[in-house]
């Protein structure tokens, strides 16, 4: 089940953004049905106090701003634990992110305080198996380059950690060698830091770092370095933002030989889905670079980057797949003067496999370079829908079944409470029905939430939605008639549910499944005709507008039936579907 229970802006059904007076009259209306004082018997006084402890919780922090801005970054955790957002140099995305990898770090590690990091990486050469001809004998893959890297930290109080970590590299020649690693870092103070790295073996050398903040926009670094190859060496840097999510960093090097030279980064977010960022570097290496990235999906992000400089010009495109909450999974095509190279990694938690796939050494090897780009997409694709889709159903159906056996008790609390709100709510809801019908407005004819099957039609009054697949395991129903609910939003004709935040809050809702992927339905009448919507669980609606047409003879002659048992009059026969095909359903009601 969810800890942190329903959201306090789904409660009082108002957007994230819901300025003050938003947020006092969607309280003010609720407290009208949900006040213990507005109920005459004792029976409605109980149901009433029940939900209008709920509401009044919600009000008191969403109506506090220094309440909301804990709520909006850290949610009820970190209202329960008393934190404050502060006057640190970082966004709320930031802080929000910030937020989730510690829950994330105490969720995986019961004492909190020691991490492990492992980064396995291997090149592998496939160059005589897809270039040679003909095949020389020895055309099997061959490993080039293998190294491995671990680390464990250990956190020392709330101000610092130390680590420690060693790896090891091989080359195809049979040479190789290894390193030792170890460091700490410390906060002197909430402006400063301090971090030392040093390191011994092949690479012999030690590092001293620290972080001041200069101004309230702006940190500056300087570091000084030293290492048994090149001697000493010191850089300086400065960061600071630039404008809203726009940040701008300058650094110079003055030694060691190999890092004297100067660098300009500036990076941005134009918008919550994508990010942007470029670097120019003068010194021993010029060269100019940018990277952006943009979020297909909450699960999926496309990468692309270009280098051009004196060590070369190249490319990169690349997909970046979150398959699980802990791991992700990327594929990128690498094309440059060097060659072509697949390069695919797999991150979980504290390790990492990093796989470069060395296709060619030429650019001129075009073909290369487009099967590249071509065939692992095509491939994934394939196995994505025909093997992996499959089997990852039937194991969330497995997971799902088995989330509402452990908690069928508390679904079913759940939904008894659904239950009692709704009675309160329904004498109003009733009310606003017959007003709606009489004006050709807009009537709720039928509104379903939860797990929801293919079916067409609405399930007709005084049958339980959902009940038909968990009578047979004697769990509660995965889905809840919420017609009601539904009906008392309506306001001025017209219902509007926000996006960005789950439905199940909503007075009169509950959560019928958990961990599943819930869909709102309404069927409702707009000017004596049937339309409906559906909506995932966080999407926003707005009706009659956003509201299609029902095409289906059988469900519309269902949807006008029970809206004429509210007193709706037909304002016209559904519409027949075009000969020459279907017509969109998507329907505009601006006139």
């Amino acid at each position: 089940m969810d800890d942190e229970g329903p959201s306090y802006y789904s409660v009082l059904n108002v957007p994230p953004d819901a300025s003050d007076g938003e947020i006092r009259r969607a309280y003010r209306q609720l407290a009208q049905v949900f006040h213990p004082d507005k109920h005459a018997s004792e029976e409605l006084r109980e149901k009433a106090a029940e939900g209008f402890a709920v509401i009044n919780e919600a009000y008191e922090v969403l109506s506090s701003p220094p309440k909301r801005q804990v709520y909006d970054i850290y949610g009820k955790q970190g209202l329960a634990a008393g934190l404050d957002v502060g006057t640190k140099l970082k966004s709320v995305d930031e802080l929000k992110a910030q937020w989730e990898k510690f829950r994330a770090r105490r969720g995986s590690d019961a004492d909190g305080d020691t991490e492990t990091h492992t980064i396995l990486h291997c090149d592998v050469d496939l160059t005589r198996m897809l270039v040679s001809r003909p095949l020389p004998q020895d055309w099997h893959p061959r490993m080039q380059t293998c190294w491995v890297q671990t680390t464990v930290s250990q956190a020392i109080g709330r101000k610092g950690f130390v680590w420690m970590g060693g790896n090891i590299i091989s080359n195809g020649g049979g040479e190789g060698g290894g390193t030792l690693l170890c460091g700490f870092k410390g906060n002197l103070s909430s402006e400063s830091s301090v971090e030392a790295n040093a390191c011994w073996g092949v690479k012999t050398s030690l590092l001293l770092t620290s972080t001041q903040q200069i101004t309230e926009n702006a940190f500056g670094t300087i570091t000084g370095s030293w290492s048994a190859e090149e001697g000493p060496g010191l850089q300086f840097s400065t960061s600071r933002n630039i404008s809203g999510e726009t940040r701008g960093s300058i650094g110079i090097g003055l030694g060691p030989p190999s890092d004297v030279g100067a660098h300009l980064t500036v990076s941005t977010r134009p918008n919550t889905k994508s990010s942007l960022s470029g670097k120019i570097q003068v010194g021993p290496i010029y060269s100019i670079s940018g990277r952006g990235s943009y979020a297909l999906n909450e699960d999926m992000t496309a990468r692309a980057g270009g280098k051009f400089g004196l060590s070369g010009i190249d490319f990169d495109l690349g997909i970046v797949k979150r398959i699980s909450p802990e791991t992700t999974m990327s594929m990128a095509v690498v094309v440059g003067i060097q060659g072509t190279v697949l390069r695919v990694k797999w991150n979980r938690e504290g390790f990492q496999l990093d796989i470069p796939l060395i296709l060619s050494r030429d650019f001129k090897e075009w073909k290369i370079a487009l099967a590249a780009y071509t065939l692992p997409p095509l491939l994934i694709s394939i196995v994505r829908y025909l093997v992996f889709k499959p089997l990852m159903r039937k194991y969330e159906e497995r997971v799902a079944l088995a989330a509402r056996k452990e908690h069928s008790e508390a679904i079913a609390r759940q939904l008894r409470a659904a239950t009692a709100s709704q009675s309160l709510i329904s004498p109003v809801a009733q009310r606003l029905t017959r007003e709606a019908a009489a004006q050709g407005g807009l009537v709720i004819v039928h509104a379903e939430y939860g797990v929801i099957d293919g079916q067409r039609r609405p399930i007709p009054p005084g049958e339980q939605a959902g009940a038909s697949s968990a009578s047979s395991l004697d769990l509660p129903p995965s889905s809840l008639d919420v017609t009601a609910a539904i009906q008392y939003l309506v306001s001025a004709r017209e219902l509007i549910l926000h996006p960005g935040v789950s439905k199940f809050g909503l007075m009169g809702f509950c959560d019928p499944a958990p961990g599943q992927k819930k869909t709102l339905r309404i069927r409702y009448v707009w000017k004596g005709r049937p339309y409906r919507a559906e909506v995932g669980d966080e999407d926003g609606l707005k009706l009659p507008s956003q509201g299609a047409l029902v095409l289906d003879l059988a469900e519309a002659e269902q949807v006008m039936t029970m809206a004429k048992a509210l007193g709706v009059e037909s304002g016209g026969e559904p519409s027949q579907p075009r000969p020459n095909g279907s017509p969109s359903e998507q329907i505009s009601l601006a006139s």
